[in-house]
């Protein structure tokens, strides 16, 4: 592989091979290992391993900590490593973990899998944070399959860039999907979540999980990077802002284009209601800022396997301090809140096929005819479904388009939007605990199936915020 000639290439990413592999030898990158495996890892990206008995080690990427239980990192790090995922559960952030023994490696991501992983059908045990890294690595062909539906009319009217399923734009290269572990050498994936029963729960019981995940969260944060946040009058702003507030946390905030004029005008209402505070609009680029801005562009649509076009927002988000920060996008609240259940959306079918076609491609009568957009849907749904061990056992009672929309859309679409970011800066998903989507899942509907529960929420921090009409 090419020696890549920037910090933004890749950054905050890995790529993990075995010894019988080739090497990448991609310069400046660290070198660790776990178990039979080597790691080379982006110089921005924190390490740690931690050794148990036997020659085990648990490797972690990134950034974590532990948001519940009173367990340190350590004693909830060598739980997981011997199996346990209750400890797995208490654990939050930005990072993916190695945990080798006995011969065996379990890759496991971050509950929403924000950083995410990739790996192949045919490369063996390589893996990496990026799907292209992944395919240069392996000498992968870009799926002309993949570049037709690119072109289709029904994928160009789609308002959202995200392909179906768990496929990438590589043949034969795969989205590790949240709740799901990949056991190398076998390259094979084993589901962990969830493992019981919903619960019924109250707000009280909701709020005391969301409080922890929040405070431990902002202890994590302080004296590690400048926090930086969208203000939007949205609910997910209103409850992600008046949480961190509450703790303590000191932020930049920022606002960008592509608004609604009508959500637009009444920032400048916020920000006179949460004065004093660091704003910033990021505005249309100018002339001189186009030119710095297109290599990193460049970076941006790389870091999605150029799926996407590559967006001038990490740039304009890395000019906002010369801090150490890191950019939280209030990702995670419509997980709790149930996007596409079918209490929500009972049109939904029950067929898990069906269930993935009718989400990502809307109904039939919606389609354009004429190509093989929906049989490409259908085998990726189909492929998703045997990968991401989907559906889950019947007897948890959990609603499958919940799962689906937590898994296979902030799993997939959401990740590839945070590394898009991830070249200008480090980024976090705010709302980002299985505890607390847990516990928000046992509410009764009324309380759930609403932009209320975010509201409710922020109230419980900053009441005036919640209440707020500019």
């Amino acid at each position: 592989m090419t020696s890549y000639r920037t910090p933004q290439d890749f950054r905050f990413g890995f790529i993990a091979f075995s010894d019988t592999d080739s090497d990448p030898a991609i310069e400046n990158w660290s070198r660790v290992r776990t178990g039979d495996l080597n790691v080379l890892v982006h110089p921005d990206c924190d390490v740690l391993k931690l050794t148990g008995k036997n020659f085990e080690d648990v490797l972690v990427l990134g950034d974590i900590f532990v948001a519940h239980g009173e367990g340190t990192l350590e004693k909830n790090l060598l739980e997981v490593l011997h199996g346990s995922y209750d400890s797995l559960d208490n654990l939050a952030g930005n990072f993916v973990l190695f945990c080798s023994s006995e011969g065996h490696t379990r890759c496991i991501t971050d509950p929403m899998g924000s950083k995410p992983v990739f790996y192949s059908d045919f490369g063996g045990v390589a893996v990496a944070s990026h799907s292209l890294l992944l395919a240069e690595y392996l000498n992968a062909e870009r799926d002309s399959e993949v570049d037709e539906i690119l072109k289709s009319p029904n994928f160009k009217r789609r308002t959202t860039t995200y392909l179906p399923g768990d496929v990438t734009p590589y043949k034969g290269i795969y989205h590790l999907i949240p709740n799901n572990e990949l056991v190398l050498p076998e390259v094979r994936t084993k589901r962990y979540w969830p493992r019981k029963a919903l619960e019924p729960q109250s707000f009280e019981d909701y709020i005391d999980v969301w409080s922890e995940y929040f405070s431990k969260y902002s202890e994590f944060l302080k004296g590690r990077y400048q926090a930086i946040v969208g203000l939007t009058p949205g609910v997910d702003t209103r409850a992600l802002v008046a949480s961190l507030r509450a703790n303590n946390v000191g932020m930049d905030y920022v606002t960008w284009s592509p608004m609604q004029e009508v959500e637009r005008v009444k920032v400048p209402e916020l920000i006179d209601y949460l004065s004093p505070i660091r704003h910033t609009w990021l505005t249309h680029l100018t002339d001189a800022d186009k030119q710095g801005s297109k290599a990193m562009s460049q970076h941006a649509a790389d870091s999605t396997g150029n799926l996407k076009r590559g967006s001038t927002l990490a740039y304009r988000l890395g000019a906002v301090t010369d801090k150490k920060a890191v950019f939280i996008k209030g990702l995670g609240g419509e997980i709790l809140r149930g996007s596409f259940g079918k209490k929500a959306r009972p049109f939904l079918p029950d067929d898990p096929v069906k269930l993935i076609i009718r989400t990502y491609a809307g109904p039939s009568r919606a389609i354009i005819q004429g190509d093989n957009y929906i049989q490409f849907v259908r085998d990726a749904a189909i492929g998703y479904c045997e990968r991401a061990n989907f559906p889950i056992n019947e007897s948890f009672d959990h609603d499958p388009g919940d799962l689906l929309y937590w898994e296979g859309r902030m799993g997939t679409y959401g990740a590839l939007g945070l590394l898009e970011i991830s070249v200008g800066l480090a980024v976090h998903a705010g709302m980002n605990s299985r505890k607390l989507f847990e516990v928000s899942w046992g509410l009764p509907d009324s309380e759930r199936l609403t932009k209320e529960l975010l509201l409710r929420t922020a109230s419980q921090f900053d009441y005036d915020f919640s209440r707020f009409e500019p």
